[in-house]
């Protein structure tokens, strides 16, 4: 007699459609609940800029995703603004409108891999402090016991710099699965542009992690069937 093993799936993957991705501003850290990823530790805490659609860099964090049989799924990303680059000049709020990309990747060295990059258009003002959150609109599905990262670039504002800026929050390291990581756009001699040079180099920090919360959700495996 044969055996035909069946497996039903990963629940709650059969109805997950693409939605429209929001990014939104809050004073408060997200709260951290079952699966999340985070590091909010404020104490000793400094900014790294620019943060800008020219001559900036990417906010990244390599993480790792926990254990179990099931997958796991991205659904948002969260930083903090910290202030503005420029010492002297005394913005503290950033006026929209702002564009970012964020990537989910994979790293080998410092070589990066996209899985997934998504644009999202800001078109409320933030301040110094804010906790910004990307929301895919396509989460992205992550394997257990597994390494990744993501970062977060500026692409384009509307506002000129003198409304200052940003900057992005940086602590010690205190996440211990993973690293601060950046890309320049500076990489391939071009400031002014975000090319596939610029954004396959990682440029890593061990001693640091930047204050991030990432928003995931577990995805136990399903029933498996016996078919005799």
């Amino acid at each position: 007699m044969k055996k035909l093993l069946l497996a039903l799936g990963v629940l709650g993957l059969a109805i997950r459609g693409a939605q429209a991705n929001t990014v939104t501003t809050s004073t408060e850290a997200p709260a951290v609940n079952g699966s999340d990823i985070a590091a909010l530790e404020l104490t000793g805490s400094a900014g790294q800029g620019k943060f800008w659609s020219g001559e900036g860099f990417a906010a990244g964090q390599t993480f790792a995703t926990g254990s179990g049989y099931g997958k796991y799924l991205l659904k948002a990303v969260t930083i903090r603004y910290h202030g503005t680059y420029d010492p002297g000049n005394q913005a503290t709020e950033f006026d929209p409108v702002k564009t970012y990309g964020v990537r989910v990747v994979t790293l080998s060295g410092t070589t990066i891999t996209a899985l997934a990059d998504e644009i999202f258009v800001h078109s409320a003002a933030s301040r110094a402090g804010d906790y910004l959150t990307f929301e895919f609109g396509s989460p992205v599905e992550l394997s257990a016991n597994a390494a990744y990262g993501f970062d977060v670039r500026m692409t384009a504002s509307t506002s000129g710099w003198q409304t200052g800026i940003p900057t992005v929050t940086y602590g010690s390291n205190v996440y211990a699965d993973g690293a601060y990581y950046t890309c320049s756009q500076w990489t391939d001699g071009n400031k002014n542009d975000w090319s596939a040079v610029d954004l396959a180099l990682a440029i890593p920090n061990a001693g640091r992690d930047w204050v991030f919360h990432l928003d995931i959700e577990y995805l136990a495996p399903g029933p498996v069937l016996l078919v005799r």
